[in-house]
């Protein structure tokens, strides 16, 4: 089966030259959990899309080819029976940042016609040329007091954990974890519930195909993918409490990028340390960070000034969810256009 690469790609079925274009493609069914696709799966194949529209001729006058913040909000689950088409209009182009509108739509089941399932809103910007511009704001330096290091302990004193071995999860096979027991257990002592792990994605390997001025989505971010990856809070407070077998549909995912990615190479692993405090009636806030594994440093320091080692921040990730019986995300193979809930985790 395709790896993620492959999986979030899209292909250019309509360029407007007025600022719209067209993405369509197909949801591979390996990056599901149970019948949903992973909410940051379903996020990244928006996210390719729009990073490859920004590089039409039409569009690429600004070179802002990095996403920098996207926002964006879950109506209806996608479903990997049918195909999707992504729809995008370039809202704003400034000197910074270009603001994009993005719409996933799939054919609703009953009234046969598109239905939008995830809108986004997306900021787009060139990390070079911000780098280079001292007009800009500070920056705290790696050797400041005020410096925030990665939470996690080093993917060598991780252990590997089969936390997502359950058949539900279609990318099973995909997806090496190794879990932070030290952060873990000083959450647990402080009565939080942090969770942290390193992620590597297995079968990745890079066979050399490119992308051609937007024809084809690139396929190299798939960030959000692993900013949607953890072990949800709910799941792990006092079982005095627990809801039992439960889904946790996300309705808004919010994601700000600190760094620009490397454009034809895929980061196929990566830090997560992700925490929640307020639970009320199921509804509950996720605070994710997205480190770079400390491996990939030569990756991410190609035309940069400034050398870094280690692990460096991606982004930082909120998003809202609900807590849901774990029936009503099975419910969905039967009627996929009339559910309101959306993406799915652990």
């Amino acid at each position: 089966m395709p790896a993620i690469r492959k999986g979030v790609r899209s292909i250019l079925k309509r360029d407007g030259r007025d600022g719209t274009a067209t993405y369509v493609g197909e949801i591979d069914r390996e990056w599901c959990i149970s019948e949903v696709p992973n909410g940051g799966y379903s996020l990244s194949i928006i996210a390719n899309a729009v990073q490859s529209f920004m590089r039409l001729p039409s569009n690429s006058k600004g070179k802002h080819f990095d996403p920098l913040h996207i926002s964006a909000n879950y109506f209806v689950p996608v479903s990997h029976h049918q195909p999707y088409t992504v729809e995008i209009k370039l809202l704003k182009q400034g000197r910074g940042v270009t603001n994009v509108l993005a719409e996933l739509s799939q054919t609703h089941k009953v009234k046969e016609e598109p239905q939008v399932r995830i809108t986004a809103q997306v900021i787009m910007t060139s990390f070079e040329a911000r780098q280079s511009d001292r007009s800009l704001g500070p920056t705290i330096p790696k050797d400041h007091e005020f410096f925030t290091k990665c939470p996690l302990s080093s993917p060598s004193e991780c252990k590997a954990s089969n936390v997502w071995s359950n058949e539900r999860f279609a990318f099973r096979h995909r997806l090496q974890v190794l879990v932070d027991k030290r952060l873990i257990e000083e959450s647990r002592s402080r009565r939080t519930l942090d969770w942290g792990c390193w992620f590597n994605l297995l079968g990745e390997e890079d066979e050399g195909d490119q992308a051609d001025e937007g024809q084809l989505s690139m396929g190299n971010n798939v960030i959000s993918f692993f900013a949607d990856m953890m072990v949800n809070p709910v799941s792990n407070i006092p079982k005095e409490l627990s809801f039992g077998p439960a889904w946790y549909p996300t309705l808004q995912l919010s994601i700000e990028f600190k760094r620009a990615l490397p454009y034809e190479k895929t980061l196929t692993r990566a830090g997560c340390f992700s925490t929640g405090k307020y639970i009320i009636r199921g509804q509950h806030e996720i605070d994710t960070e997205i480190w770079s594994h400390p491996d990939d440093s030569d990756l991410l320091n190609q035309g940069q000034e400034i050398k870094v080692q280690g692990p460096q921040i991606l982004c930082v990730s909120r998003q809202l969810a609900l807590t849901v019986p774990l029936k009503e995300n099975r419910s969905t193979k039967v009627s996929p256009g009339e559910s309101s809930s959306s993406s799915s985790k652990l």
